[in-house]
């Protein structure tokens, strides 16, 4: 009888804190994605990719959170009222809880954002694509499909079925290709060395 409410707190803790890691991951990808002029519905991103983003928001703030923790650790181990009035409120703090995580989560996607672009998204790998019915009449369309198969393009995401690729431009926003998978004849993937840029 008497674990009973210490598995409804372990259990209270961890649902609060995945759901808090799941916020951070969905801010993440929604700001990511938001500088590409993406929205995330469209994009099939699965569920637990957002808790993946969320751990890399939290060890980008490892610091903030860490310090955070150690400071309730240290008022509700030493500071008696702090424990009483945490027991009692602790629902009061999970507003603020989840708008941290969420601005958390844009901050990362903003900075991450950011150095990527400097480094002209050396990190994203080149993918090269050959298209079905590869031929256009349209000069600018027959340009983009000779730079799909050239490898002047980057692999952003594969998703809901489709690709979403996109040609870095120094200094000006990044243009998104979307090609649904049933246009694609072939597509190779060239990796990209982690120590290269």
């Amino acid at each position: 009888m008497s674990m009973r409410p210490q598995l409804v707190d372990a259990a209270l803790v961890t649902t609060l804190t995945a759901a808090l890691i799941y916020v951070a991951g969905w801010s993440f990808a929604q700001h990511w994605f938001d500088h590409f002029n993406l929205g995330l519905i469209g994009l099939g991103i699965p569920l637990e990719y957002h808790l993946m983003y969320g751990l890399w928001v939290l060890w980008d703030a490892w610091w903030l959170l860490g310090t955070l923790a150690a400071a309730g650790l240290a008022a509700w181990r030493w500071w008696v009222p702090a424990r009483r009035r945490l027991r009692e409120g602790w629902p009061l703090a999970l507003l603020p809880a989840f708008l941290l995580f969420y601005g958390l989560g844009a901050r990362c996607a903003d900075t991450e954002y950011a150095t990527l672009r400097e480094q002209d998204f050396a990190s994203l790998p080149p993918v090269r694509v050959w298209l079905n019915g590869g031929n256009s009449s349209e000069p600018k369309m027959q340009a983009v499909i000779t730079d799909l198969a050239a490898g002047g393009y980057r692999l952003l995401l594969k998703g809901g079925g489709d690709l979403y690729l996109i040609k870095p431009v120094m200094g000006s926003e990044q243009p998104v290709v979307q090609i649904p998978a049933g246009q694609v004849r072939a597509m190779r993937v060239i990796p990209v060395n982690p120590g290269w840029h």
